[in-house]
């Protein structure tokens, strides 16, 4: 029975006012501990276990001492509406952390040199004349660049080296616009391509 008297409740979620039965409620739903406090002064604070008008919700819910239910999802009836713009997970969007979709491929720092230092001749020439993958090596794109090398063997291997001129050309332009990016200072992942 309500007798429309509103309580203090002191909660995990924070303190709350509320009427006897939509405690019983939240005791029921496991939004409201035993443990919980309750006050209808708002100074003396007691265990809602430990009033007698509280006292069955609570052993129905929690028959042994120490036991507690875990709490359900759903927020109890009396809190507010959440602030609007508020993200329970407190993680940006996709589109916020990478603004454009361009997500970072690689978890590592980015690859950055002073700006100029860099130069785009030498990439190609070491591409172009050495080995196939050299170039990215030269700018800081270790993986990148022995895994272009292991591609050309393999593809001399399996493709009687149809395929080769390819990847070589796709190396070359990539060392040539990835040392561009380097030169101008601009940040790079260990996997970017052009």
């Amino acid at each position: 029975m309500n007798d429309g008297t509103l309580w203090q409740i002191q909660t995990r979620l924070g303190t709350h006012q509320a009427d006897a039965e939509t405690i019983k409620t939240g005791i029921l739903a496991g939004r409201i501990l035993p443990t919980d406090k309750a006050s209808q002064d708002g100074i003396v604070w007691v265990n809602i276990q430990d009033l007698p008008q509280f006292r069955d919700a609570c052993l129905v819910m929690h028959p042994e001492p120490g036991y507690f239910h875990p709490p359900i999802a759903s927020p109890p009836p009396y809190q507010t509406a959440p602030p609007p713009g508020y993200d329970p997970y407190a993680q940006q969007s996709f589109h916020q952390q990478y603004p454009g979709g361009m997500m970072p491929v690689s978890a590592h720092k980015p690859i950055q040199v002073a700006g100029g230092a860099h130069s785009p001749v030498l990439a190609i020439v070491a591409n172009l004349f050495c080995l196939t993958g050299l170039g990215q090596i030269y700018n800081k794109q270790t993986t990148k660049g022995l895994v272009l090398f292991g591609v050309t063997v393999a593809s001399v291997i399996l493709t009687a080296g149809l395929l080769t001129p390819f990847i070589w050309i796709a190396a070359i332009v990539d060392a040539a616009l990835i040392a561009n990016r380097l030169k101008r200072g601009e940040a790079i992942g260990e996997w970017q391509w052009f």
